[in-house]
């Protein structure tokens, strides 16, 4: 028994003795266990991948083998932005890491180091860059580096800017104790921050970095803004900017290129356009100080007259369908001529007094006056102007764009054709000072040439003037009378139809009012959707698109409208095909 026991004795001491050399030749690398190093986070404003930058990291890896060095990329001379970067690494990396900034580099005579929380150290140019960090963190110790960096004695102040780091960074880490760089430094240098903070419905705070799209991430918790319905539209100011923009839950919750508001995932208020940038929209950076507050926007409304209510009238629905309510966050100011030009310069000096935020003019009159009269700061849309670029309302100032009603002459005549087929001779009448109807009136006599047809015009100015202008033209036996593009014919289309049917002339126009008020029938643009897209276009400029950047809305001449009662009177009947494809028919 006692010699068996002693043999298992040795043959578990063998087998012991085998398995500790077969582990100890595993244990060459650990694998369950993290390596102690030290760590040099490296922010810097140069890209990471230029000599300068490859050249310090491999003079510190050569000095300090187990360095770990993490580096993080500042936008050029951006001392707010990279501020706010040094203060998340700081605040994320481990207890016992080293820190370097190399912003805006031409400052090393003020560089200094200083110590943190947690055994952070910091060697940074005394230029704003630490100022996020001595806020938001217990820091003390802070030191000027003028002395001597090593045994070669040389004054810090003769160093290049990489020799300068490279050689405060190596004493750090080497354990030189920081009151050995230099005299002490009672108030490093430091940038003033906003705070965020919420006073009745304004919220203050400010950008502290813009990413890569230039969406604008600002210290604004959510807790300050999360009361509001999505949908709220707020009025963002700062030192030299102003603009709206509508609470979102993301980038789409606003059509492309317009102005949003969101909350991001870390619980900040973020300012984006959709699809663009608003850092290079409003020229926003780190250190922006903004305010956001609740604030009706002010829309002006100018018209030349009665004849563009209508149209007027569909706009504002649009406007209040996408949110834009006149009881809850917007004003509309509105302003009619009423025919008299002369009116303009007051009615516009009005809507300035009422501060507002953009001019909607309805027809080239208002337009022509508004790019006069109105100054650059407030942004026109201009609607049913048939021909902005003759009537002179663009390139006139900064900030115009619009929607043309422009009547397709060819497609106007081929109808007309379709109505009258054995047309011959055509007269029309037209306001001479309508710079839109004047354009056309060449447009017209064109077109009718091409066809063969005979064209007879008379000019009027106003509405008084159309009795003798209709017997004018009627003394060369016209077979039908055209409005095209022309306001004070489409408000007197009832007049001159009344004037015209007992002598059996149609009146034919191009809006499909003139049908409406007794003309035969028209074809035209779609003045509904025409009116609908300016309130489109006017939104998208208050949250932050800008008219220049917007070309003139074009629109196909393919709305037909009929009159079966006038066509009655006439003893003209349409033809059923026609019926089927009128948009509108009146009675």
């Amino acid at each position: 028994m006692r010699v068996k026991t002693i043999q298992g004795l040795i043959l578990v001491s063998l087998m012991i003795l085998f398995f500790h050399s077969g582990c100890e030749k595993k244990e060459i690398i650990t694998i369950y266990e993290t390596p102690s190093h030290e760590t040099l986070v490296f922010l810097t404003d140069f890209d990471k991948n230029t000599d300068v930058v490859i050249a310090m990291i491999a003079s510190l890896k050569t000095s300090f083998p187990d360095l770990q060095i993490e580096c993080i990329q500042a936008k050029p001379f951006n001392i707010k932005e990279a501020a706010y970067q040094l203060e998340v690494a700081a605040s994320d990396y481990s207890e016992g890491t080293y820190f370097m900034g190399i912003v805006d580099p031409g400052l090393i005579s003020t560089g200094m180091v200083f110590e943190a929380q947690g055994g952070k150290k910091f060697v940074v140019p005394d230029n704003g860059l630490a100022t996020r960090v001595i806020k938001y963190m217990n820091t003390w110790d802070y030191y000027r580096i003028e002395n001597p960096l090593d045994e070669s004695g040389q004054d810090p102040s003769e160093l290049n800017f990489n020799e300068f780091y490279l050689k405060s960074i190596s004493a750090v880490i080497s354990g030189k104790p920081l009151s050995l760089f230099g005299p002490e430094i009672d108030q490093p240098v430091a940038y003033p921050i906003q705070d965020p903070e919420k006073v009745n419905d304004t919220i203050s705070g400010e950008v502290i970095f813009t990413d890569n799209f230039g969406n604008c991430i600002t210290n604004i918790p959510d807790s300050l803004i999360n009361s509001y319905d999505y949908g709220t539209l707020f009025k963002i100011t700062g030192n030299s900017f102003s603009f709206f923009a509508s609470y979102g839950i993301n980038y789409a919750s606003v059509p492309e290129n317009q102005n949003v508001m969101l909350v991001d995932r870390l619980k900040r208020l973020e300012m984006a356009v959709d699809l663009g940038d608003l850092s290079q929209r409003y020229q926003l950076n780190a250190g922006s100080s903004i305010k956001l507050f609740l604030s009706k926007v002010h829309i002006g409304i100018l018209q030349f007259n009665n004849t563009t209510t209508p149209f007027v009238d569909t706009m504002k629905n649009m406007l209040s369908a996408n949110g834009f309510n006149e009881d809850v966050n917007t004003v509309i100011v509105e302003r009619n001529a009423n025919g008299n030009i002369e009116q303009f310069n007051e009615l516009i000096q009005e809507l300035i007094g009422e501060k507002i935020d953009i001019l909607i003019s309805f027809s080239t009159q208002a337009t022509q006056a508004a790019v006069t009269m109105l100054p650059d700061s407030i942004p026109i849309v201009f609607s049913l102007v048939t021909d902005p670029e003759s009537a002179g309302v663009l390139n006139q100032r900064l900030r115009v764009t619009g929607l043309s009603n422009a009547t397709d002459c060819f497609q106007f005549i081929s109808f007309t054709r379709r109505i009258l087929p054995e047309l011959s001779i055509a007269g029309s009448i037209y306001n001479s000072q309508e710079a839109n109807s004047v354009y056309v009136q060449q447009e017209l006599h064109d077109q009718l040439l091409f066809h063969g047809i005979d064209y007879i015009n008379a000019a009027v100015t106003t509405v008084d003037d159309i009795p003798s202008a209709y017997e004018e033209i009627k003394a060369h036996n016209i077979e039908v009378i055209l409005i095209t593009n022309d306001n004070t014919m489409t408000l007197a289309t009832t007049d001159l139809v009344a004037l015209a049917t007992p002598d059996t002339i149609p009146v034919l126009g191009s809006d499909y009012n003139n049908a409406k008020n007794g003309a035969l029938a028209a074809i035209g643009v779609d003045y509904d959707l025409i009116a609908r897209e300016t309130g489109k276009l006017a939104i998208a400029i208050i949250r932050g698109v800008n008219p220049d950047e917007v070309p003139v809305h074009y629109f196909e001449t393919n709305t037909i409208s009929l009159n079966t009662q006038t066509a009655a009177s006439l003893g003209y009947m349409f033809d059923p095909g026609l019926l089927e494809e009128a948009k509108y028919i009146f009675p």
